[in-house]
């Protein structure tokens, strides 16, 4: 799921700070970061809202592991 969250951004050039996403998508072919993309200016509207239904998903799960773990 990270990784999907954070496909819309790769896209568009984002220069990612933590280790595991700068090795995920610096091994597609597509992928060239860009420094100071603004990501408010270049994500369209259905990238943002990828990113919602996403983010949404991931907390529902985390939230139902949360709640199996409970006895």
């Amino acid at each position: 799921m990270r990784y999907l969250r954070n496909l819309p951004y790769a896209r568009w050039g984002y220069e990612f700070q933590t280790d595991a996403m700068k090795t995920a998508f610096s091994k597609e072919w597509w992928y060239t970061p860009f420094k100071g993309a603004n990501m408010k200016k270049l994500l369209t509207v259905e990238d943002w809202d990828l990113i919602k239904a996403i983010k949404q998903e991931e907390t529902q799960r985390k939230a139902a592991a949360k709640a199996k773990a409970q006895p």
